[in-house]
């Protein structure tokens, strides 16, 4: 049997949970990436050590993966038990990982008897270049980046910036970058607001062009699990975040420069210190040596 580790990944490089959870691993990881073709189908080795699935789950294949002595691990980094019947599914695995203790804890509540760990979502944190460079400055770029499905917390936003841009004169404009450029937000505001296509290759570039990521949260009872990769990303690109409730907190970011410097460095020591993807690979280890 090859010594390896195989991850089918949820999609492709350009989804989040296959880049963080999947492709990043690759370099510090003696590991196959599983990658879906056209029609989502996947061809991968039958003699390595264990294999980690994530949304695709073939229960007969898993079957006989694991009765040929391979380990099977489940990977989540959202809730899809809560959707059809996992029963199989978790009688077919040897353990559950997940992208933080929420998502973590509401698997348990569900399936008890399963062993679990969390694996943080990390970051390949070479991929992240460019970092803003704050200065103070007359006009702002705000930025919300994400899938367009997922737009809809942006309209709680709105009315902050809209505050923002008529009880206290700040002057900036809003970018929303994702996959549908072509789809303006169907709410009318007097916020400027640029609609830019989200692109692998230019992510960094584009986030560091920008001085503050306005990032909403998504809503309860899902969103109380949502990873908080988006947050790492614009950390990584040295954005401080504001989810625009917390009023006073927004406006100190938008009139002080220092300020939104100083949360820069900070959050760029947090990623270096706990959020490397290298980190995630030691755990893979740590728990493939447990289960040897």
């Amino acid at each position: 049997m090859d010594d390896k580790i195989v991850f089918v990944a949820p999609g492709p490089i350009t989804f989040a949970s296959a880049r963080l959870r999947a492709f990043w691993l690759e370099p510090y990881l003696d590991c196959i990436i599983a990658e879906p073709d056209d029609q989502g189908r996947f061809e991968i080795p039958s003699d390595a050590r264990a294999y980690v699935f994530s949304k695709a789950l073939n229960h007969d294949g898993m079957r006989h993966l694991r009765d040929n002595g391979a380990l099977i691990f489940w990977d989540c980094c959202d809730p899809v038990w809560w959707f059809g019947d996992h029963s199989e599914t978790v009688k077919t695995i040897h353990a559950a990982t997940f992208s933080n203790d929420a998502l973590r804890s509401d698997f348990v509540r569900t399936f008890p008897g399963v062993k679990t760990y969390t694996i943080p979502d990390r970051l390949e944190l070479s991929h992240y270049d460019q970092q803003r460079e704050h200065k103070e400055r007359s006009f702002l770029r705000l930025i919300w980046f994400g899938l367009w499905y997922n737009r809809f917390p942006i309209y709680g936003a709105l009315s902050a910036l809209e505050r923002a841009r008529k009880m206290f004169n700040f002057d900036f404009s809003l970018t929303i970058c994702d996959d549908r450029p072509d789809k303006p937000l169907e709410y009318e505001t007097d916020v400027p607001i640029t609609y830019q296509r989200w692109k692998l290759d230019e992510e960094a570039r584009t986030l560091a062009a920008h001085d503050l990521a306005i990032l909403p949260p998504y809503p309860p009872p899902w969103g109380e699990l949502k990873s908080n990769n988006k947050t790492l990303s614009a950390w990584a690109a040295g954005l401080p975040v504001t989810k625009c409730y917390q009023f006073e907190r927004f406006l100190a970011l938008m009139r002080n420069s220092e300020l939104r410097e100083s949360e820069k460095r900070h959050n760029l020591k947090v990623l270096k210190e706990h959020f490397d993807i290298r980190k995630s690979a030691e755990q893979w280890r740590e728990i493939l040596d447990e289960h040897s």
